[in-house]
């Protein structure tokens, strides 16, 4: 690994096998506090300058100077706590001397099934023929009108985009013809500066004029940015902007930025925004992979062939209870004892009474089977049917089996599940609740959704 001298990123690597390059990083506001800051619609967001910021980054890694293009797919939400991985994988370049790139990221410290998902994706190459912007060298511009910024981010705040103080960054603002003009800084509050290309607080507060201009239109209408193209960045370690925005398409703007001396900072060719709504980032919000089902998987197979102690197979709960009953104190207790709980009766109107019937039943057989210690020696299989009755006296079992370890296996099935050799292999499994399917043995196990 190459340690990267990045916030965000902490390291890149070639990958083996071809040109392609891959840079980790994380994203934590512990670390980082200006991540939380940039909210829209109570959502905290990374902005789409820290998506630019690190796309440079990472064609600066391969000898790249241009962005050429990069679309925000998704929004990557930021949670006040924990961390958030990102991947940013650089390809080989074509023939044209583009290369891919490709910016995921998932919730740090998941299990390793958490999928990655894809937030932008564009190309990166070498110099291209981008022309210079033009120099910025009057401040205030000629005959531009000064745009009264006070008020701006209560406004801003009203409209959903609630920005921290390290996004407060519009200082002044003045609009010649459709070119809009800003003046942003960062607060002095230590915010490494030096390491970004150029602070995604920054570059974003470089946007709050047009934010301001479309609020106090006759249409408002909350704009983020979400396609760059022709981005390049001259210097690193601004702290303040002189920032120049003019249309180029509707919703598309060229923006130059430069420092206090006109020098050119960064640019970008073409940058188009989109509104977003407040359900639209509450369904981002929702696909955090917190849902779960159920999946049963393979655990096992039936071996008819192979010999099998016998099983005692008992006919319904009662069956169970006489058993323990009439057993003779001088008798061995046998190793395996099935029961088997019918499923519900065909007449719709008797459902309800025979499921409570098979609960209350297996519920008195069962606690009296656990309470004789001369059963401890045995195991209780119970098989069901797939029923309602089958389901009820599953559930009531599974709190009986995180009180009594190891004792009793719930076999789900048909009649093929009460076969010596089946009860043999559900409990050779080890698994506490099998489904036993012609010949196959299946466990239940816990699968994100979707």
């Amino acid at each position: 690994l190459d340690p990267l001298d990045h916030p965000l990123l902490l390291a890149g690597v070639e990958v083996a096998g071809g040109e392609s390059v891959l840079l980790t990083g994380r994203l934590a506001p512990r670390t980082q506090p200006w991540l939380a800051e940039h909210v829209l619609f109570e959502q905290a967001l990374l902005p789409g300058t820290a998506f630019v910021d690190v796309a440079l980054r990472a064609a600066e890694q391969v000898g790249c100077t241009v962005l050429d293009e990069l679309t925000i797919e998704s929004p990557l939400l930021i949670a006040p706590a924990g961390s958030v991985a990102l991947q940013i994988l650089v390809e080989a370049a074509d023939e044209g001397g583009h290369r891919k790139i490709t910016i995921s990221a998932r919730p740090d410290g998941d299990a390793d099934d958490t999928p990655w998902t894809r937030h932008a994706t564009g190309t990166v190459s070498g110099t291209g023929s981008l022309p210079d912007p033009d120099p910025l060298t009057e401040w205030p511009p000629r005959g531009a009108d000064a745009v009264d910024v006070a008020g701006a981010y209560e406004l801003f705040a009203e409209a959903g985009h609630d920005y921290g103080p390290t996004f407060q960054g519009l200082v002044a603002c003045w609009r010649r013809g459709a070119e809009l003009y800003a003046e942003v800084a960062l607060p002095p509050n230590g915010t490494d500066v030096e390491r970004y290309g150029v602070h995604p607080a920054l570059l974003d507060a470089g946007l709050h004029g047009g934010v301001l201009r479309a609020l106090t239109s006759e249409s408002p209408q909350g704009l983020v940015p979400f396609s760059w193209a022709g981005a390049r960045l001259f210097a690193s370690g601004a702290t303040a902007l002189r920032v120049r925005v003019r249309p180029v398409a509707a919703d598309t703007v060229a923006l130059d930025a430069f420092d206090e001396t006109g020098a050119p900072v960064f640019s970008v060719a073409a940058l188009s925004s989109r509104s977003v709504s407040a359900d639209q980032l509450r369904a981002a919000a929702s696909r955090d992979d917190s849902l779960f089902e159920t999946e049963w998987v393979e655990c096992g197979r039936v071996d008819d062939s192979a010999p099998h102690p016998e099983a005692t197979v008992l006919a319904g709960p009662l069956a169970l209870a006489e058993l323990i009953s009439g057993r003779d104190a001088a008798a061995e207790v046998p190793a395996l004892v099935a029961v088997s709980v019918p499923g519900e009766p065909g007449e719709e109107t008797a459902v309800a009474a025979d499921v409570h019937a098979a609960v209350n039943g297996v519920l008195r057989s069962v606690q009296t089977w656990l309470a004789d210690p001369a059963w401890e020696s045995s195991r209780l299989a119970v098989v069901t049917t797939d029923s309602l009755t089958g389901a009820a006296v599953r559930g009531l079992l599974r709190s009986a089996q995180s009180e009594n370890p190891d004792r009793i296996v719930l076999v789900e099935g048909g009649a093929d599940a009460i076969t010596t050799a089946a009860l043999h292999a559900a409990v050779a499994s080890g698994e506490p609740e099998v489904s036993v399917r012609d010949g196959a043995l299946r466990a239940p196990r816990l699968a994100r959704l979707g």
